[in-house]
């Protein structure tokens, strides 16, 4: 039997036992100072929590141990207006912070600096000693910046802009995305298009995907005061690449009531070719993956993060 045909076959097993079950949480984490949970990234360090409500980065050990917190509402260093994602790279935490252009740097659990970035940015990953940031409010989309915070390189065209993915209403909005990268490549999504992509660190489209095939692309139903929802179509929350699987995870909005359609995981491999998709019980709104586990934060009923097998 030839490579292709193991290939298919390998990929039905995993449909079968994955696509469409439902994953159950085997661990939690709750504290009472929990307050708007927003992202989790995980790593032989332990976990940490963006607690977005808090201003703070909560670091818990792989037992659900409480350690430490970093950060602290402010303007100053090491402080926070509107944070927005973080990442680990060994010792080192990075934590984007949206209104003040910034990734603050912890090394240790200490303040160990911080990148200027010359827009927002909304979201960020990082291949090699280069942050790969994404813009919001500027025509710029997609900006290369290196350790010392220098622009390397740019982007305007955003790839599901093209035909085959169409535009959101409010060009704005459009540009609101997620990355995550592998050793070689960095992926996206945004979150109000239908849409999964991978790029080269020169900036390049190489593939687009559709998250959810059998759902529409967006259509708006009230665009007063920009509170407008998309009824039953993919809404993209986080995305994560771990041992050469995509994950992303998105729901089906329903009235703008942000989990009432359920959150899923969808997975792909390296090249987006899609792999299967599962419910989570929960709601979750951002998520990372570690050694076969996926660890997401929630906020309804209560703000917590669940654990759950993939394998």
């Amino acid at each position: 039997m030839n490579r292709k045909a193991l290939a298919i076959i390998a990929n039905l097993i995993i449909t079968l036992a994955m696509g469409g079950a439902e994953l159950a949480s085997d661990q939690t984490i709750k504290s009472d100072t929990f307050y708007r949970l927003h992202r989790v990234a995980v790593s032989e360090q332990g976990i940490f929590i963006l607690d977005q409500g808090r201003k703070t980065v909560d670091h818990y050990s792989l037992a659900g141990e409480y350690l430490e917190s970093m950060g602290a509402e402010g303007q100053g260093p090491g402080e926070f207006v509107e944070p927005q994602n973080l990442l680990i790279t060994g010792d080192t935490l990075w934590v984007l912070g949206h209104t003040m252009r910034r990734i603050v740097k912890f090394v240790d659990g200490q303040f160990a600096g911080a990148i200027q970035m010359q827009s927002m940015p909304i979201s960020f990953s990082r291949i090699g000693t280069d942050f790969i940031v994404g813009h919001v409010f500027t025509p710029t989309f997609l900006i290369k910046y290196n350790h010392q915070g220098q622009p390397l390189d740019s982007s305007r065209h955003q790839g599901a802009s093209r035909k085959k993915f169409k535009n959101s209403p409010f060009p704005i909005f459009s540009a609101l995305t997620h990355m995550t990268a592998s050793r070689s490549h960095f992926y996206l999504t945004y979150e109000y298009k239908n849409a999964v992509e991978k790029y080269s660190p020169e900036l390049r489209l190489k593939k687009s995907a559709k998250i959810a095939k059998r759902l529409k692309e967006p259509q708006v139903k009230d665009g007063g005061n920009n509170q407008w929802y998309i009824d039953g179509d993919a809404i993209a929350k986080d995305i994560k690449y771990s041992v050469g699987k995509v994950y992303v995870l998105w729901m089906a909005q329903i009235e703008q009531v942000e989990c009432e359609g359920l959150s899923r995981i969808s997975i792909f491999d390296e090249n987006l070719k899609a792999i299967a998709e599962m419910d989570l019980p929960d709601c979750v709104v951002g998520f990372d993956v570690f050694r076969g586990k996926l660890y997401g934060v929630c906020n309804e009923p209560e703000p917590r993060v669940v654990v759950y097998h993939l394998e």
